[in-house]
């Protein structure tokens, strides 16, 4: 995770290369810096910086910014699939999830029958959802691609925010939930 020191020497890093970014409180901007940013890995951090100041910018970025570069380069680095990618992949895998190679050993023909495997839980997940293989992909490629890429998407964005949702907002969020439960539970009871 981020440390303090990473930061800091971020946020010099920043001020090196954007002689217009001079916060007026350099230990305030480190503190925000560090309460968006501490929950990621501190390298994937650096490089989200470092791959930011690289392209044509004219400011330096918030720390809201550096957090979606460096959530971007987590989600390259774990593999996960786009969602055109998903579904080629999708329409792709037999049903039974094997596939057969014939193998010439001494001489003879051998059939070899491997398990396959999705490449992400993530595409394991979608085709479980859509009912894949029985109900999916159906013969109508056309309704099937939209269809699929709204659902691929929407998953991998609820997918995404659960990794990275801040810390402070998820313990909000988990400590609203439960009051809004509690309070319908309330309700609910019968009088």
């Amino acid at each position: 995770m981020t440390s303090k020191s990473e930061i800091a020497a971020m946020v010099a890093r920043l001020m090196a290369t954007y002689p217009n970014y001079k916060p007026a409180d350099m230990r305030l901007a480190s503190e925000v810096f560090l309460e968006i940013l501490s929950d990621l890995p501190g390298d994937a951090v650096q490089a989200a910086a470092l791959r930011y100041s690289s392209e044509a910018h004219e400011f330096a970025p918030s720390a809201g910014t550096i957090r979606a570069y460096a959530i971007a380069l987590l989600c390259d680095a774990a593999g996960i699939p786009d969602a055109y990618a998903a579904y080629s992949e999708i329409c792709e895998m037999p049903p039974s999830m094997t596939a057969s190679r014939v193998e010439v050993v001494d001489g003879e023909n051998i059939i070899v029958h491997e398990k396959r495997r999705w490449s992400h839980d993530l595409i394991a997940a979608a085709a479980n959802e859509i009912r894949w293989p029985a109900r999916f992909p159906t013969n109508n490629p056309t309704a099937d691609l939209p269809q699929f890429l709204r659902l691929y998407e929407n998953m991998s964005r609820k997918y995404i925010d659960s990794l990275t949702r801040l810390p402070a907002v998820r313990k909000f969020t988990d400590s609203a939930a439960s009051r809004e439960i509690i309070s319908l539970t309330k309700r609910l009871e019968v009088k």
